[in-house]
């Protein structure tokens, strides 16, 4: 009986490391937006101000020195047996003691349309020349 029930334990934790494991994790794809101020297109008053690899998002033309923040663009990605899967692609701010990440729906050299983290509000924004 001893033997029975030490199969069945055995059995059981083999086909339970035989699962899938599952990664999902962040990649930085070293792209960095053009310099300048990209405006929103529903309300030119608003944007968002790149410097280096640095940006701000301002509201009515003012952006406070605490709103500038480190960013960079990331791929959400997800490894399963070593088969990697790319989720979404992201703009990752990063702040003192705070990360947002905005999701991008389209990125091109002078346009950038994202869902903002409140994942209620896409804004579409075009560098200004």
């Amino acid at each position: 009986m001893k033997k029975i029930i030490l199969m069945i334990l055995v059995f059981t934790l083999l086909i339970g490391c035989k699962s899938d494991e599952i990664i999902k994790t962040e990649r930085d794809k070293k792209i960095i937006l053009n310099r300048g101020e990209w405006k929103n297109d529903n309300d030119t008053l608003n944007g968002i101000s790149v410097r280096k690899n640095q940006l701000g998002f301002y509201k009515k033309m003012t952006l406070p020195a605490e709103d500038i923040c480190y960013y960079t663009i990331i791929d959400s990605i997800e490894i399963i047996n070593n088969n990697e899967r790319k989720l979404n692609e992201y703009l990752k701010t990063i702040n003192v003691g705070d990360t947002i990440y905005h999701k991008i729906l389209e990125l091109q050299d002078s346009l950038i349309i994202l869902e903002l983290n409140d994942k209620k509000t896409i804004e579409t924004f075009r560098l200004k020349k």
